[in-house]
């Protein structure tokens, strides 16, 4: 038995239980949270859900996103997918941390009456309380251990990823939850000039030359 993990909007899984549930009783609201890309669902493979393997899925999928927010992630058990007659393919994902691309699964080969048999099992889960909230506090500890170890690069994350990342940075600094020189030195620079481009107006190189900007200062 081995686990995958789900980025979910756990809001949308608020579902009262009761003795003889059936799958056509799972709100429509649920269902839109399994959204298919070619009759597939992207999930993470995190082993035996240990701290680690959590991480690493976490990071491999948070990494390639445009901003920096929290998550709520959900535990399935693969074992469960596959007696559900599910069929689980390795993938490679789209991540910007490429030590962990073949971490990626797909729940493939999906139709509309195996769509609900997943969101049964997703349910299930959030029911037992097997789900899990990474705030962004976390993430961006997590964020710099890989970019210290040389897994990531500050310059790979989206712009507007970076601008959250750097703004929780520099909390955390003033917080002394992290050092600014343990960071390793091409993060230092990376993040000193980030902290530049946060205190702008906007990130528009003609921002000075504009009338607009002017007349607004």
């Amino acid at each position: 038995m081995a686990y995958l993990m789900r980025k979910i909007t756990l809001s949308k899984w608020i579902q009262e239980q009761h003795d003889g549930f059936c799958a056509d009783e799972i709100n429509a609201e649920s269902l839109s949270d399994l959204c298919a890309d070619e009759n597939a669902i992207s999930t993470w493979y995190i082993g035996n859900k240990t701290e680690e393997e959590i991480q690493q899925a976490v990071l491999a999928l948070v990494s390639g996103f445009r901003t920096l927010d929290e998550i709520k992630i959900v535990f399935l058990d693969d074992v469960e997918i596959r007696n559900a007659g599910l069929n689980i393919e390795v993938n490679e994902g789209i991540t910007k941390i490429p030590e962990y691309s073949n971490l990626h699964r797909d729940i493939a080969e999906l139709n509309a009456g195996k769509l609900v048999k997943l969101a049964e099992l997703v349910l299930k889960k959030v029911w037992e309380a097997q789900t899990q909230t990474i705030n962004t506090e976390q993430l961006t500890l997590w964020l710099i251990q890989v970019i210290n170890d040389g897994k990531l690069k500050f310059e790979d994350l989206d712009k507007n990823f970076k601008i959250g990342f750097a703004s929780k940075t520099k909390k955390l600094i003033n917080k002394n939850k992290i050092c600014f020189e343990d960071l390793d030195t091409e993060l230092q620079h990376a993040l000193e000039t980030q902290w530049i481009q946060n205190k702008k107006r906007t990130n528009c190189k003609y921002e000075l030359e504009c009338p607009k900007y002017r007349h607004a200062s």
